[in-house]
């Protein structure tokens, strides 16, 4: 277990550089005006959801269907695109903690 956590924090600290220099570069208006979007378009996620995780959800979304569209035309889907949908995943529990992303 020990081999799984240096490795688990290795991988987080190399996604959090990232994901940061991410952050800066593309903000997060686009989230929140997604999650409004998809609220006007009828999606029913409770009020204490952020639209900002509702637009992180949305980019998680494609993130699997790219998934399943390169396992259905028999391909293995990319590193890229699980680092990606990590990405994400860590992106919501930071919006749950503080409110807001980053």
């Amino acid at each position: 277990m020990d081999d799984l956590g240096a490795w688990w924090a290795q991988v987080a600290s190399q996604d959090a550089a990232e994901a940061g220099i991410k952050a800066k570069e593309y903000g997060s208006l686009d989230l929140v005006m997604i999650g409004a979007a998809l609220r006007e378009m009828g999606v029913r996620a409770p009020m204490d959801v952020a639209d900002s995780e509702l637009g992180v959800t949305f980019y998680a979304f494609g993130k699997m269907a790219r998934v399943i569209s390169a396992l259905s035309e028999g391909r293995v889907p990319s590193d890229d695109t699980w680092h990606d949908i990590t990405v994400y995943s860590t992106m919501v529990r930071r919006i749950r903690e503080t409110g807001q992303w980053p």
